[in-house]
């Protein structure tokens, strides 16, 4: 009897999200496994899927496994046809593998070491596979033979754990610093102050006399599997040069890993105008930690028309009582912005100064945390000069931190404010800005997205905007912007063009 195809026939689908998968702290070889789901349309057995993010025997590729429970029931030997995939945001296919006839035991395993290579998912095509750094796997299970009654689904989701860091670090009489003398910087939990990690900056003797930056990371959380390095230089007028970027794996407890900054003392003392202000080397960090799966759980059991679902009811009425609270109180916040009372700091341009409130800009800023927590001037004078920033720019960075609210957006002053969020780390109103520049994205602007984006190292938007380029390549390559881009950015205009011929 022929086969049919496979949109006809009944099977059992599961689709398993992984959330922050970004933060997998599997190494190569090590995997990480989907909730157990039950399938009963094939002898009530029990399955899992394994992903292998840093891949099974190769570190370039991604490998996805299908097992079957070792304590399941059914006959010992069940025979299935398979199709793995991975899934965009709408649910089309990015990338899938079939197996059809295959036998399995308890406890046995088939599937794919190389599904896919890993630079694709995690960076060439990221924005595809990882939207909101999710990763979406799907499973189809279809009878080998015979036909059954209805089909079924299964829905789970898995999240790891992360808290994010940001803080400033200044070191002090930095070129009078002696070799091996250590100063630490310690990173705390938001959540309950407790010591996450140690930072220890040291110079040490390098090639051709030139004293290196060492540090070592100390990790003492007993929760913390892996985590991930940033660290920026910051000029003596806040621009940012990223100086070191990596991951690192704590295996063990007060585990010590060091690190090299690519930049040496000496370097930084000849431009000591600029980076030792009042002899003091200003670093900002981001330090990400993975504290393993928080929360697994099935989220949606459907057979045929019954389904039962994993979720949390309110009422109507609790929704009109909680949306009139949230107005109130955003209303009263909006009011303390316009009114100014109580203000306890200054941000002053060149034309106007604006009131604030330290502990709003706390909250939404960890540049601002850091000016108003440690030994700065902000903080002793309570005014914070912002010269390189417009007035309205200003502006709309104080309404949004007081009301979550950005008003009157167009693409200029939507590139300054995705500037502005950027240098003061407030990660919820750059990802409003760069939405709509992405939503607002045209062949007349897209050669300033691309250095925008590529000068504040956003990856997501720098792929946006170079797919764009490449999508309308006759139109853009031949215009006045893009040839001025490739004067004064060549090897920016370079990496696009390289694409291009690859492509």
């Amino acid at each position: 009897m022929s086969r049919k195809e496979d949109t006809e026939r009944a099977c059992f689908t599961f689709t398993w999200t992984l959330e922050n998968v970004s933060y997998c702290w599997q190494k190569k070889g090590e995997r990480i496994g989907s909730p157990v789901f039950a399938v009963n349309m094939a002898e009530k057995t029990k399955w899992r899927l394994w992903l292998y993010p840093r891949g099974y025997r190769s570190r370039s590729c991604v490998g996805i496994f299908l097992e079957r429970n070792a304590g399941c029931g059914g006959e010992d030997v069940v025979e299935i046809d398979y199709e793995l995939a991975l899934l965009a945001t709408d649910g089309s296919i990015l990338r899938s593998s079939n197996s059809n006839g295959r036998s399995f035991r308890k406890d046995q395993v088939f599937g794919y070491d190389k599904f896919t290579p890993r630079g694709v998912v995690f960076l060439e095509e990221r924005l595809l596979f990882l939207p909101r750094d999710v990763l979406t796997t799907r499973c189809k299970i279809w009878k080998t033979c015979g036909d059954v009654p209805e089909s079924g689904e299964c829905s789970a989701r898995t999240c790891i754990g992360i808290e994010r860091r940001f803080f400033a670090w200044n070191v002090g009489d930095f070129s009078t610093l002696e070799p091996e003398t250590k100063r630490t910087y310690t990173i705390e939990s938001v959540s309950n102050e407790e010591m996450l990690m140690c930072l220890d900056l040291y110079l040490g003797g390098g090639l051709n006399c030139e004293e290196l930056i060492h540090f070592e990371v100390t990790c003492v959380d007993r929760k913390i599997k892996y985590s991930t390095v940033q660290l920026f230089l910051l000029d003596a007028v806040g621009n940012k040069l990223k100086c070191y970027q990596d991951e690192f794996w704590f295996d063990t407890y007060g585990a010590t890993k060091p690190f090299t900054l690519l930049c040496t003392k000496n370097w930084i003392t000849a431009k000591k105008n600029l980076y030792l202000s009042d002899d003091v080397l200003r670093l900002q960090g981001e330090c990400t930690f993975s504290k393993g799966v928080v929360l697994e759980e099935i989220t949606k059991v459907q057979h045929g028309s019954a389904s039962a679902r994993s979720s949390t009811i309110l009422s109507l009425d609790d929704v009109n009582e909680s949306s009139v609270s949230f107005q109130d109180f955003a209303e009263n916040f909006k009011s303390l912005y316009r009114d100014g009372f109580l203000s306890d700091v200054k941000l002053v341009t060149k034309t106007e100064t604006f009131p604030a409130h330290k502990f709003v800009l706390s909250a939404h800023s960890p540049v601002f945390k850091a000016m108003f927590s440690n030994d700065m001037k902000e903080n002793a004078s309570d005014r914070v000069v912002i010269e390189e920033l417009s007035d309205d720019t200003i502006r709309s960075m104080l309404l949004y931190a007081y009301t979550s609210v950005v008003e009157d957006l167009d693409w200029e002053n939507a590139c300054e404010l995705y500037a502005a969020a950027d240098k003061y780390e407030m990660l919820a109103l750059k990802k409003k800005c760069s939405t709509f520049l992405e939503t607002n994205l045209s062949v007349a602007n897209a050669c300033d997205l691309l250095l925008l984006s590529s000068l504040h190292q956003d990856e997501d938007l720098t792929s946006v905007a170079r797919d764009f380029i490449l999508e309308h390549d006759k139109e853009i390559i031949n215009s006045e912007d893009w040839e001025h881009l490739m004067e004064t950015h060549t090897k920016l205009a370079a990496d696009v063009m390289r694409l291009k011929f690859k492509n």
